[in-house]
């Protein structure tokens, strides 16, 4: 499946700024490091012992103008004169990933597939926390659109706990072509809603399977809803209305691991 996309420089890189998450990220040698960028007026034991630890690691820093300091954070208010692009090994172009799976001889390929999409979830402490769940629970990746969604900063990699540096993340531009690529590449689409009349635990799921979790007000845009094969929904009892969407992203999560070990077990006896 061959595709014209524009390849992103956010498809490759997670931009980290601000002193203390810049620190951790020279600090930890499992983090390939690209670039390191330090504002000209930045200053102090922590601009030292940043430079210290560059040096030791044999990264190469780079002194800029304020301005562009905030321009490749894209954040100055917190920014605090320091950006470093982190080179996540699991982070790429969905498109890229697509087209080397389908390379793949079919004695090669995987059996089972299962991935999370984000539809419009904007807050960071959520995206960082669904994407812990995610490489928690054993699913192989998350599909993060730049448009709708934030980007892999420093509030996300904190929610993740660290997570984010190692968890495939398949970059996109917009959700409707992601899915568009997947169905065309066999995956099953399962969008969550409260009205479904399905339920998580009454289906029985694609090996290759998408779950697209929506806004944390609106949930998912009802342009894409052409888009998803069936709706599903999580069994909530009333008087609650709905769940946080991280806390629905973990439920669907664990609940295809049982199944999915519910399966091995029975397939061993």
């Amino acid at each position: 499946m061959k595709t014209n996309q524009t390849k992103h420089p956010r498809d490759k890189f997670i931009t980290v700024y601000g002193r203390k998450p810049v620190l951790e990220a020279l600090s930890n040698p499992d983090i390939i490091i690209d670039k390191l960028l330090i504002a000209n007026n930045a200053r102090g034991e922590f601009i030292d012992e940043i430079i210290k630890q560059a040096r030791q690691r044999g990264v190469k820093v780079s002194r800029e103008s304020p301005k562009y300091i905030t321009r490749i954070s894209r954040n100055g208010r917190h920014d605090q004169g320091v950006v470093v692009d982190v080179i996540p090994p699991a982070m790429e172009a969905l498109s890229t990933y697509l087209e080397r799976q389908q390379s793949h001889p079919p004695n090669q390929k995987p059996q089972t597939h299962k991935f999370l999409a984000l539809d419009g979830v904007k807050n960071p402490s959520n995206v960082g926390m669904i994407i812990r769940t995610c490489l928690a629970a054993g699913f192989d990746g998350i599909i993060l659109p730049r448009k709708g969604c934030p980007d892999l900063n420093p509030l996300v990699i904190k929610a993740s706990a660290g997570t984010a540096f190692y968890t495939r993340v398949l970059r996109c531009a917009e959700l409707s072509d992601a899915l568009q690529q997947l169905r065309q590449a066999n995956y099953t689409i399962y969008g969550l809603s409260g009205t479904a009349t399905s339920t998580l635990y009454n289906l029985s799921f694609s090996p290759f399977s998408v779950f697209v979790l929506g806004n944390e007000t609106e949930g998912i845009n009802r342009d894409h809803h052409n888009l998803i094969d069936t709706w599903v929904s999580i069994p909530i009892e009333f008087p609650a209305e709905s769940l946080n969407v991280a806390s629905a992203a973990a439920v669907v999560c664990f609940e295809l691991k049982r199944q999915h070990l519910e399966q091995h077990s029975s397939n061993r006896h």
